[in-house]
C-alpha cells in the first residue's frame, strides 16, 4: 500500500511539472506511462533484493529527495523533476542492495591487483632460492 501511495505522489508531481511546463497531452502521457513503468520496475527489484536477504518487506523511500527535491525540482523543469527523480531512485537502489561506492570498489581492485603482485614475487623469489 506504501508503494502504491508512492508511486501516485510522485506521477502527480510530475504530473504538475509538465503541466506548468505546457507540456502537450502526448508528452505528458508519455513522462507519466514512463514514470509509472520506471517505479513498478524498481519496486519489484527491490522486493527481489529483499527477499534474497531475508529483510523486512517494507521500503523506506529517502524522504529529502522524495519530498523536498522533487517538488522543488518540479517547479523549475518537467526533465530536471525526471532527473532528480531516476538519480533517487539508482541511489535507493544502491543502498538497498549493499553496493560499495565506485571509490570504494575502485580501491578495493587496486588492492586486490597489488596482493596479487606481491603474491607472484614472493612466488619467484622462493622458486628463484631453491634453484641455484
Amino acid at each position: 500500500m506504501r508503494c502504491l501511495t508512492h508511486i501516485t505522489l510522485v506521477t502527480v508531481i510530475q504530473f504538475i511539472a509538465c503541466y506548468l511546463a505546457s507540456w502537450g497531452n502526448a508528452e505528458t502521457i508519455f513522462m507519466l506511462f514512463f514514470i509509472v513503468l520506471w517505479q513498478g520496475l524498481f519496486i519489484w527489484l527491490f522486493s527481489q533484493i529483499r527477499k534474497k536477504r531475508n529483510v523486512s518487506d517494507e521500503f523506506k523511500f529517502s524522504k529529502g529527495v522524495w519530498y523536498i527535491t522533487m517538488p522543488v525540482s518540479s517547479l523549475l523543469s518537467p526533465l530536471l523533476s525526471l532527473m532528480v527523480f531516476i538519480i533517487g531512485t539508482l541511489y535507493e537502489l544502491r543502498r538497498v542492495s549493499g553496493c560499495v561506492s565506485v571509490r570504494e570498489w575502485m580501491q578495493s581492485q587496486v588492492n586486490e591487483q597489488t596482493n596479487e603482485e606481491m603474491g607472484k614475487r614472493s612466488e619467484q623469489a622462493r622458486h628463484g632460492s631453491s634453484h641455484p
